[in-house]
């Protein structure tokens, strides 16, 4: 039996064939930088209201500017909470 690096890492996959960590690595803005961004917001709120407060409050996090370009990457749609909204950053790939 032949052994293929490439093949011995099936262990270290996730359920969509992710390497550990890659997933996250990919993903430049926490959940935390997007709610202190959005910290004041009124819900309902759709997504250029989001995209305004989060520029209103730029500075508030070391990772402003990708709090803004993740939110502006959000489907246009009315989010009810900010559960919502970070629902659907978690739907960002």
């Amino acid at each position: 039996m032949t052994n293929n690096n490439d093949d011995n890492d099936n262990g270290n996959r996730d359920r969509r064939g992710h390497k550990g960590g890659e997933v996250a690595a990919n993903k430049t803005t926490s959940a935390a930088s997007i709610a202190k961004m959005l910290k004041g917001i009124d819900f309902p709120a759709n997504k250029d209201n989001l995209v305004n407060h989060a520029s209103q409050n730029k500075g508030q996090t070391d990772d402003s500017d990708d709090v803004i370009d993740t939110i502006d990457q959000l489907p246009d749609k009315e989010y009810k909470s900010m559960a919502d909204v970070e629902h659907e950053v978690g739907q960002i790939e």
